[in-house]
C-alpha cells in the first residue's frame, strides 16, 4: 500500500501542478506538511503529493462504483463522488483547523513576542534571543524557530530560513515576527513596542476564542441538561394533574 502511494504521489507531483494552479498545489503540499499526518480514511498521508494522490484514488474508485450502481439499478450510488470528495476535504480541513487551533492555544506564541521585546531592551541580538527560547521551549512553535536556526547554521540565508518556518506554521503572526526580525537588522527603533504590541494582540485573539468555545459548550450542554433534568421534573410535578384529569373524564 505504502508503494502504491508513493508511486501515486510521484504521478501527482508530475500531472496535478499543471491541472491545479501552482499556488493551489503549494499551499495544500505546505498545509499538509505542516498539519499532517492526514489521514484519507485508512490511508495516512504527510505531504501535499500524497494526499493529493489517496483523494484521486479515492474519488477514481467512488466514480467506478457510482457507474456500476448505476447500471445495477442504484442512482442512489451516483452520490458516491460527491461523498468521497467531501470525505476527503473534511480530513483536510480538520486537520488543518486542529493545527491552527494547537498552535494558537499554546502559550509559546505570546511568549515568544515578549521574549524578543526583553531582548530588544537588553541589547540582545535576536538570533540569540531566538536560540535561547527554541531551547528552553517544547511546543510547535519553538520547533519551527529551532529547525530555521539548524538551517541558518547550515548555511542558509536567515532572512528565508526564517520566513519559511513562519510560511510552515500557517499563522500569520509568524509572518509579521519574521517581517519585524528582518526589520531590525536596519533599525531597532521601536521593536519593543511592536512586539509588545503583537503579544497583546495574540493573547486577546486566545481569549475571544476561548469566550467562543465557552459560548458554544453551554449551548451544546443546554439541551441534554434540558432532557435528562428538566424534562423529568417537569413530568413528575404534572403526573397529580393528569391523574386528577384521567379521573374525572371516567
Amino acid at each position: 500500500m505504502r508503494g502504491l502511494l508513493e508511486k501515486g504521489a510521484e504521478a501527482a507531483q508530475r500531472y496535478l501542478p499543471r491541472l491545479l494552479s501552482p499556488r493551489l498545489y503549494d499551499r495544500v503540499d505546505r498545509e499538509v506538511r505542516a498539519a499532517g499526518p492526514v489521514s484519507v480514511l485508512f490511508v495516512r498521508t504527510e505531504n501535499g503529493p500524497q494526499f493529493l494522490a489517496a483523494a484521486t484514488g479515492l474519488l477514481a474508485l467512488s466514480l467506478v462504483l457510482a457507474l456500476g450502481g448505476a447500471l445495477q439499478g442504484f442512482p442512489s450510488a451516483l452520490a458516491a463522488p460527491a461523498g468521497a470528495a467531501l470525505l476527503a476535504a473534511g480530513a483536510y480541513k480538520k486537520a488543518v483547523d486542529s493545527y491552527k487551533r494547537e498552535i494558537l492555544s499554546e502559550a509559546e506564541l505570546p511568549a515568544l513576542f515578549e521574549t524578543l521585546a526583553a531582548a530588544t531592551d537588553a541589547g540582545i541580538t535576536l538570533r540569540e534571543a531566538l536560540r535561547h527560547f527554541a531551547k528552553t521551549r517544547s511546543g510547535l512553535v519553538s520547533a519551527h524557530h529551532a529547525e530555521a536556526l539548524l538551517r541558518i547554521d547550515a548555511g542558509e540565508d536567515p532572512d528565508f530560513a526564517i520566513e519559511e518556518a513562519a510560511r510552515r506554521s500557517l499563522n500569520p503572526r509568524f509572518l509579521t515576527l519574521a517581517r519585524l526580525i528582518t526589520q531590525a537588522k536596519r533599525s531597532r527603533e521601536g521593536l519593543k513596542t511592536l512586539f509588545s504590541e503583537q503579544a497583546e494582540e495574540i493573547f486577546a485573539e486566545v481569549r475571544a476564542v476561548r469566550a467562543a468555545r465557552a459560548e458554544k459548550l453551554e449551548t451544546k450542554l443546554f439541551f441534554p441538561v434540558f432532557a435528562c433534568f428538566f424534562l423529568p421534573v417537569v413530568v413528575l410535578a404534572a403526573l397529580p394533574f393528569l391523574a386528577s384529569a384521567a379521573y374525572l373524564f371516567r
